[in-house]
């Protein structure tokens, strides 16, 4: 028989007021900020039986899950086939529940089309040092994929504008090369003329340079 969800609130207060999460925060005050958080984090207990007393909106919202449908129940409920296409035995639910730390990449139906998550799952003991909840949270990765797309394609396009200015100053300086040997021909004054034809060496060697440079 599943606890009621007032059963699960108590646990989840439980969970609050060891200090365990919370140093000795008050019970309600903590359970508003968890329900604030952006990252989907859901709570069981693990003893007698582990059954989920505590998720977030974020959660729910994220594994497609009516509100309190999680409450009482056990993670194995989870959607969530592996990334990697492994067997369905290990799943996102049965992952979690027998996991530590980053347990791996999954693919949940959600409600606006199937998205991938990395999925953590973490052992809270008591005082004593006892195992007594466990902390899931989820994080979607579509996002993170999104904004990577985003900014290689801003890092190409930059790319894109520097090789082009780079071509377009090596053009120009071409061209005052070109523009000052033609001017020092029509000097008639021999030491003009080296004078011109210095200007457009040294010229020149910024342009060698710049292109070794670029």
């Amino acid at each position: 028989m599943q606890p009621a969800p007032n059963d699960a609130i108590a646990g989840l207060e439980g969970l609050i007021q060891s200090g365990e999460l919370t140093n000795g925060s008050g019970a309600d005050r903590f359970k508003v900020f968890l329900d604030q958080v952006p990252v989907p984090i859901a709570v069981s207990v693990l003893e007698p039986s582990e059954r989920i007393v505590y998720a977030n909106v974020e959660f729910e919202r994220l594994t497609n899950q009516a509100p309190g449908d999680l409450l009482g129940g056990i993670w194995e409920r989870l959607p969530g086939t592996p990334k990697d296409g492994a067997a369905d035995t290990s799943g996102l639910g049965w992952a979690v529940s027998r996991g530590r730390d980053f347990i791996g990449s999954y693919v949940i139906a959600g409600a606006v089309g199937p998205m991938t998550v990395d999925a953590w799952s973490n052992i809270i003991d008591d005082d004593h040092g006892k195992p007594s909840f466990r902390l899931v949270a989820l994080v979607e990765t579509a996002q993170a994929s999104s904004i990577f797309d985003q900014l290689q394609a801003q890092v190409r396009e930059k790319d894109l504008q520097l090789r082009e200015l780079q071509h377009r100053v090596k053009n120009n300086l071409q061209m005052i090369t070109a523009l000052i040997r033609m001017e020092a021909r029509g000097v008639t004054d021999a030491s003009t003329g080296e004078g011109f034809d210095r200007l457009a060496g040294r010229v020149e060697a910024l342009g060698l340079l710049y292109r070794a440079l670029a």
